[in-house]
């Protein structure tokens, strides 16, 4: 069942759930708006030093003009992940593969690639989920440690290990829970049904 946003429905609705209520009927601009935003916070860190002596320091690095590129049409990819969820994550994979060894490790491509695995395991079964989120954790990890400029053990290879599995783990969580919910939900019209022809 599809809500559908009309003048007489939000009438008698919060501001908020009248934004939320638009943008879900507004899919590709709310991937727009996550893509801007994943946009800049790739770019704003990839001109922080996270090792500064005392805390955090801006300006301290510069990202080279690949960096920047990659950045870009990472973040850009973004906005299809709803509709292509699997060649999105193929992209951002291939630009965070790119980035981690060609480029300066710490510029955060692979964040794209995170969010894109977790739009997968959200979308599609189990089975599949554990499958090609080992296999970007695996090729995104591996060519970080054996090919990329850092040492293996340095904490930009960790993370990115640690945040595909966690976007793996999280997007399985919620397609999960949201199956739940429409079990329960079908169970209680079927329920109401029933109701109504005993009556």
């Amino acid at each position: 069942m599809t809500v559908t946003a009309t003048p007489r429905t939000l009438s008698g609705v919060s501001t908020i759930e009248r934004a939320r209520l638009r943008l879900k009927a507004h899919p590709l601009a709310l991937d727009a708006i996550l893509a801007a935003g994943v946009l800049v916070c790739m770019v704003a860190g990839s001109f922080v030093d996270p090792h500064g002596e005392r805390e955090v320091s801006w300006g301290l690095r510069t990202p080279d003009g690949l960096s920047l590129v990659l950045i870009a049409l990472a973040a850009a990819t973004l906005v299809f992940r709803r509709r292509a969820p699997m060649a999105v994550l193929a992209l951002t994979g291939t630009f965070s593969l790119i980035e981690s060894v060609t480029g300066d490790p710490r510029a955060p491509v692979a964040m794209s690639a995170v969010i894109a695995l977790y739009t997968v395991a959200s979308t599609t079964d189990r089975l599949t989920t554990w499958r090609v989120g080992l296999l970007t954790m695996t090729v995104l990890t591996g060519a970080s440690m054996l090919a990329g400029p850092l040492p293996w053990y340095a904490q930009e290879n960790l993370a990115i290990f640690a945040w595909t599995g966690m976007a793996a783990a999280a997007g399985d969580a919620v397609r999960s829970r949201r199956a739940y919910v429409d079990a329960i939900r079908e169970r209680a019209e079927r329920a109401e049904r029933t109701r109504e022809e005993e009556a």
